[in-house]
């Protein structure tokens, strides 16, 4: 039951947010990044094919898939240039002005990189997070593949305030994602060492999922992967580098 009620809140949410379902996350975001848009243009920002690319978030298409790609190429490139930069990024509070400034100055410094291919944040902040956690950890080491029920809520509950400004739909989706990940940070870190869009990245997906099916249920089919895989690369980051989280990243399996 318990699965079922997990799975029928998180479809609710993402069929009814709106500011969601437009990538638009958090209190202070929706006005200035509409006004950075309508001066710059979503081209500006790297966006692949101009306009024609729009990330969904409850299905993907190939375009999205290769655009993704695309940009965790474009992070990783500019983490190996910019690793500081990126971090200090990454330490910025989601789904806030800060955010979004610190997000948009790094994609400009790493022009040579390529762009981002999307203004999401929620992206944007996936891509980074990927790109700065396998910097980090470039080769797969002994992580635990199950880990005990109170350290699991102890990191959850620690990341609720920073994840206080998103939007209700992100903070459930980013709720589940820490679950996920602080569950089992063996199969989390097979899932960044995929390539997005490929079988395997499904099937990793898959089994993260089902190994911790109490943070939410079977791998929820109305949410794109791209979004499932930027939520769970946050967490993925976020657990590793955070108080709380890192302890029980590193137990070793």
């Amino acid at each position: 039951m318990r699965k079922i009620l997990a799975m029928c809140s998180l479809a609710a949410m993402v069929a009814t947010s709106g500011a969601y379902a437009q990538g638009i996350t958090g209190k202070e975001g929706r006005q200035a990044r509409q006004k950075v848009m309508d001066q710059r243009g979503i081209r500006d920002y790297g966006e692949l094919k101009g306009k024609n690319v729009t990330y969904d978030p409850s299905k993907d298409t190939p375009d999205t898939l290769g655009a993704y790609d695309m940009a965790l190429h474009n992070s990783a490139c500019i983490d190996r240039t910019l690793g500081d930069t990126v971090k200090e990024a990454l330490d910025t509070q989601p789904a806030t002005r800060k955010e979004e400034f610190k997000f948009d100055r790094l994609f400009s410094k790493g022009k040579g990189c390529g762009g981002p291919t999307t203004v999401v944040l929620t992206l944007q902040r996936g891509m980074l997070s990927e790109a700065a956690y396998l910097n980090d950890y470039p080769e797969q080491v002994p992580l635990p593949m199950h880990v005990d029920s109170g350290a699991v809520k102890a990191f959850r509950d620690s990341q609720r305030e920073w994840n206080d400004e998103r939007s209700p739909a992100d903070k459930m989706l980013i709720d589940a994602a820490n679950c996920l990940v602080i569950s089992n940070p063996a199969v989390a870190d097979l899932l960044a060492r995929t390539q997005h869009g490929t079988g395997d990245e499904e099937k990793v997906m898959d089994a993260l999922f089902n190994a911790a099916p109490d943070c939410a249920g079977a791998r929820p089919t109305v949410v794109s992967k791209t979004y499932l895989r930027a939520f769970i690369m946050d967490a993925l980051y976020r657990a590793s580098n955070s108080e709380i989280g890192k302890p029980v990243f590193m137990l070793g399996g």
